[in-house]
Parts: C-alpha cells; structure tokens; sequence
C-alpha cells in the first residue's frame, strides 16, 4: 500500500519518498560529476518505487517549485 495516511494526505514514507526526489533531481542538476553520476543512479533506486511518477508529476506541476526542479521532473 502506499504511505496515505487516513486523513487523505501523504504519510511520513510518501513524503520522504517525495524529499528524496527532490534531492536526487538536484544532484542530477549538480555541475560536479560524481554529485551528478550518484544522484542517477539513486533515481534508478526511486524509480521502482510506487509512488515515483505521482511525485514527478506533483513536481512538474507545483508553481512553487523551482523551475529547474520542474524541468527536470518533466524530462524523466
């Protein structure tokens, strides 16, 4: 099952799943090479995860979001 809780919003695994994600992507966006080379292979990780493509469209959608953090959501 995924990480809702009763109340309708993501639970603590969901919501760190989805930090996770922003975290990765970030280091995806990283100039330095081995940042950037670890974080692909830990969206490898993410990826089989079942709530991977929600977040990726939350974030491509949140007009709070940083603009790169989207842009990159998008492209996966």
């Amino acid at each position: 099952m995924s990480g809702a809780v009763a109340g309708g919003g993501p639970g603590p695994v969901a919501q760190g799943l989805k930090e996770a994600l922003v975290e990765t992507l970030n280091g995806i966006l990283c100039p330095v090479q081995g940042v950037r080379a670890a974080a692909e292979e830990q969206v490898k990780v993410l990826e089989v995860t079942e709530e991977f493509g929600v977040h990726l469209a939350e974030l491509t959608v949140d007009p709070q979001g940083a603009l790169a953090i989207r842009q990159v959501s998008h492209s996966k």
